[in-house]
This record gives C-alpha cells, structure tokens and sequence, in this order.
C-alpha cells in the first residue's frame, strides 16, 4: 500500500513539474516575442523617420512619434 501512494505522489509531482515548466516556458517565448515586436516598430520608426524606406505601413503619425 504505501508504495502504490510513493508512485502515486510521484505522478502528481511529475505532472505538477512538466506543467510549471510549460508555464514558465510559455511566459519566456512570449515575453522574446512582445521584445522582438518593439524592437522591430523601433527599428521601423528609425528607418521611415531616416527616410530610409516610405511609411508603407501608415502608422508613423500615430506611433512613431511616441517613441522617438
């Protein structure tokens, strides 16, 4: 009986480990992803403000102003 439940609390914490390090993955790919976006309109902004390349996505007014 007592090593049913050492296998049993064993499956429970397993389970418990994969999901907190799904989690926690999860939280990092999202937080590199929100990163990489603002890098990208920052770079975006630079670029159409160095007249590099046109506003071709219409959102310089609006965005780029903010952060620069």
């Amino acid at each position: 009986m007592i090593e049913h439940d050492q296998h049993k609390s064993i499956a429970v914490y397993s389970t418990l480990a994969a999901i907190v390090t799904a989690l926690l993955l999860w939280i990092a790919v999202s937080t590199m992803d929100y990163n990489d976006a603002q890098r990208a309109e920052i770079e975006y902004c630079q670029h159409v403000r160095d007249g590099l390349w046109p506003d071709y996505k219409g959102i310089y007014d609006k965005v780029c102003e903010e952060e620069l």
